[in-house]
């Protein structure tokens, strides 16, 4: 299922373990509360890595929608207890990791902080992010976060701290120009989870 460019978008990557078991069972798991929804999943993909220590396993990646009603700090906050619970550290720059997840789109927000970014400044760049988001969002995602960096670049303090990052902390791991391939999953599958009541970031993506 295509949705149109707006929603919550996270990437999810795994380069260690059970790759595929970090990245659904960490998906499951940000659902446990009944506060999100995971909407629907990407195809899993796989990158080679970039950066970090020599000789690291490929990463797999997805994107995953979802609906909730927490804020952006607080789905973050979400989101690292969940990499904790998979044994995620975070003990070297560019380091192998059992689960990262990420925080790409907060409906139309810019949010720039020491804590977090979003839209990311370089996600249009990384092909494990933009190939799956494409697969869900459309074409027309790539247009609608140029338009939200635009935003962005003039006005450099916005968001929760107030002030701009000038590094993002995140989604630096892996290659822009990887050529995928397909793994696991199916484009636009479907979570089977469906909590009766939905709660709607410092992310680190790759």
């Amino acid at each position: 299922m295509k949705t149109k460019p707006g929603g919550i978008f996270i990437a999810a990557g795994s380069n260690l373990e059970d790759r595929a078991g970090h990245i659904l069972g960490g998906l499951r798991d940000l659902e446990a509360e009944g506060d999100v929804i995971v909407l629907q999943r990407s195809t899993l993909r796989e990158y080679p890595p970039v950066g970090g220590p020599a000789q690291q396993p490929f990463y797999l990646n997805a994107v995953a929608e979802l609906s909730t009603s927490l804020s952006a700090p607080e789905l973050l906050a979400r989101m690292h207890a969940v990499e904790a619970r998979h044994g995620r550290v975070r003990n070297e720059l560019h380091g192998p990791r059992t689960l990262d997840l990420d925080l790409l789109l907060y409906h139309d927000q810019v949010i720039q902080s020491a804590e977090l970014m979003v839209p990311h400044p370089r996600m249009l760049e990384r092909a494990f992010v933009l190939d799956p988001l494409r697969e869900l969002a459309g074409a027309d995602v790539v247009e609608f976060v140029r338009g939200l960096l635009a935003a962005a670049d003039s006005k450099p303090d916005v968001g929760p701290g107030g002030a701009a990052a000038a590094e993002a902390p995140h989604m630096t791991a892996n290659t822009a120009a990887a050529s995928e391939t397909v793994v696991a999953g199916r484009g636009g599958e479907r979570s089977g989870r469906r909590p009766s009541h939905v709660r709607g970031n410092t992310a680190h993506a790759r």
